[in-house]
């Protein structure tokens, strides 16, 4: 749970945009699910959020 509050933990709103991205793909995630989109939301909020650069 550290590494999750450290992760969300930031001094601008990066993790805001985090907390809102997760949430967001989530909530799609759910709505669609059974359909392969609902894969492809959850994947592509891993990918956005584990991007280093």
């Amino acid at each position: 749970m550290a590494d999750f509050a450290g992760f969300l933990a930031s001094d601008d709103q990066d993790g805001i945009v985090r907390l809102c991205t997760l949430f967001g793909a989530l909530v799609l995630s759910r709505a669609t699910k059974g359909s392969p989109l609902s894969g492809e939301i959850l994947a592509a909020a891993h990918t956005a959020l584990t991007e280093t650069g």
